[in-house]
Order: structure tokens, then C-alpha cells, then sequence
């Protein structure tokens, strides 16, 4: 298992895959920015952590929590102003999984959720799992 914690004041709200003029989709510096930080405290958690994968083997799971104080309104309604959690989630794979080295296809479980806090966090699980127990199931 390895956890990745990111505090930041840096979470993107929705400016990570901006437009450009011909209508292609683009990392935006805000998003460039918010990789490099999952980046090094990727680098971190594995340092300490430790962390390896065998995709022969092994399939991945991964649970994420997402800590706003942008969640909620002052009248306690969903805030249209909260990050984008679809881009969050897309741009913290990506970084994780670069550092990591492994390909994001063998991440077949994931679970998200998002939850009020007065100080930005970002929480990510990983979990390896043996391939035979996701298959066992499966005929011949």
C-alpha cells in the first residue's frame, strides 16, 4: 500500500484542461503546477514507503479523498466553485502513475469522494491485489 498526502493551497478549481483558440485541450500552467507538487510528494511517500508492481501479477486499486473548504456554501449548498473533481482526479493520476512508472490501465478499482475542510488536502491510496483474486471468478 502506499498514501500520498498533498496539502495544498494549490488545488486547481477548473483551469487545469483549458481550451485553446482551435479547440484543442491543453495542461494550463496552474495544472502543470499542481502535477509538479503531486510529483514530489509522490516521490516522497515511495521514498519512505516504499513501493513496487508487477503488472503479471498484480492489478491496482486506489481510493482518493479530497479535502476542500470550496465544498460548501455559507448557506450549506454544494458550491459550483469547488474544484472540478472529474480534472482533479485525471491530473493526480497521471502525475502519480508517471513517477511511479506504471501505466494507469492497471488501476481497475477506484473510489473517490470529497469532503469539507478548512485546509486543502488531497489523499491518495494505492493498493496492489493479486490478479488471481480479481479473476477467480471468471469461467473458463
Amino acid at each position: 500500500m502506499l498514501t500520498i498526502k498533498i496539502q495544498t493551497n494549490a488545488l486547481p478549481l477548473n483551469r487545469l484542461y483549458p481550451t485553446n483558440k482551435s479547440g484543442r485541450r491543453f495542461l494550463s500552467k496552474e495544472g502543470s503546477d499542481y502535477k509538479k507538487i503531486v510529483h514530489v510528494e509522490t516521490y516522497r511517500a515511495v521514498r519512505e514507503q516504499g513501493f513496487s508492481f508487477n503488472p503479471k501479477t498484480h492489478y491496482l486499486s486506489s481510493e482518493i479523498f479530497f479535502y476542500t473548504p470550496k465544498l460548501i456554501t455559507k448557506k450549506k449548498e454544494i458550491s459550483k466553485a469547488k474544484p472540478d473533481t472529474s480534472n482533479l482526479v485525471k491530473a493526480l493520476e497521471d502525475a502519480v502513475f508517471e513517477v511511479l512508472g506504471i501505466d494507469d490501465c492497471y488501476n481497475l478499482d477506484l473510489n473517490i469522494s470529497v469532503h469539507y475542510s478548512k485546509d486543502p488536502l488531497i489523499v491518495f491510496i494505492l493498493r496492489k491485489h493479486l490478479l488471481s483474486s480479481k479473476f477467480d471468478s471468471m469461467g473458463d
